[in-house]
């Protein structure tokens, strides 16, 4: 088996659809699961930036920031 294509994911071809850019090209594909899951978590900064209505006030912000940080963080001690 072979793999040509990044994962689809949903959000994926949403984020794109919607004008944000995405970090993950579609010709990308991973040899272990981090470098995948650290390339969906700059997605998620990049929608933080990019799309007006992704947080609600401050509070929802810092709150989705710090969900990422510590997401980060456990991906860094599980190596």
């Amino acid at each position: 088996m072979s793999l040509c294509n990044r994962s689809l994911m949903m959000q994926l071809p949403l984020l794109e659809s919607s004008g944000i850019p995405i970090s993950i090209l579609r010709g990308r594909t991973y040899g272990n699961t981090a470098l995948y899951i650290r390339d969906l978590l700059d997605c998620h900064d990049i929608k933080l930036r990019h799309q007006p209505n992704s947080v609600r006030d401050d509070c929802d912000a810092e709150g989705q920031m710090a969900v990422l940080t510590l997401l980060r963080a456990f991906l860094l001690i599980s190596l």
